[in-house]
């Protein structure tokens, strides 16, 4: 159980959430998708529960996986006490092909959705009042992503586009485009630059 809880904090921050993803939906003995299999609807005390009833048919603990779901795939993090700063940056990993979260927090609701396509990536983001965030678009592998926000470009030809309210500034990392936002709703979608990637 400690050792789940060490994974599901590591593994995203190092980048790593496909590790993770196959840990979560593996179906193979030990797993918790084996235990699905298997009729469990909490965790069990051992991989082998089954065949020690006497053992607890529920024993969570740290042994859950809801941080990744939110803080890896959603992308959801806090980044400064009170949700005062959140960073909004999504993992797409394995076959996955949509993820949505939301965490309540006391600024209000954070949430975070994103559903990919061939060549492409939408991204809804919802940020609080009196709050920022640093929300970052994957690229899905792409050099040369084109970022709108409603339509409007905020990224092309691999630089920052102004114009659009909320949004301070944006730079390139190496899997994605970071955005400097301020509170509201925001819908972005990242496509491939036909001209700029194979």
């Amino acid at each position: 159980m400690l050792g789940t809880n060490a994974l599901a904090q590591t593994l995203g921050k190092r980048g790593r959430a496909d590790v993770m993803y196959t840990i979560a939906t593996q179906t193979t003995f030990p797993s918790w998708g084996y235990q699905v299999l298997g009729g469990a609807t909490t965790l069990w005390e051992t991989w082998e529960g089954d065949t020690h009833p006497q053992l607890s048919y529920n024993m969570k603990l740290f042994a859950t996986v809801e941080k990744f779901f939110y803080k890896d795939l959603a992308g959801i993090r806090m980044t400064a006490p009170g949700f005062k700063t959140v960073a909004i940056q999504p993992q797409v990993v394995g076959d996955l092909k949509h993820v949505s979260a939301s965490v309540n927090t006391i600024r209000g609701r954070v949430a975070s959705s994103w559903q990919r396509n061939p060549g492409s990536l939408s991204l809804e983001v919802c940020i609080p009042v009196n709050c920022r965030a640093a929300v970052s678009v994957p690229t899905l592998g792409g050099t040369n992503p084109v970022i709108e926000e409603s339509g409007t470009p905020v990224w092309q030809v691999a630089d920052y586009v102004a114009g659009v309210p909320g949004i301070d500034n944006g730079r390139r990392d190496s899997d994605c485009v970071t955005f400097d936002v301020g509170s509201g709703n925001y819908s972005f979608q990242m496509t491939m630059d036909p001209h700029g990637d194979p």
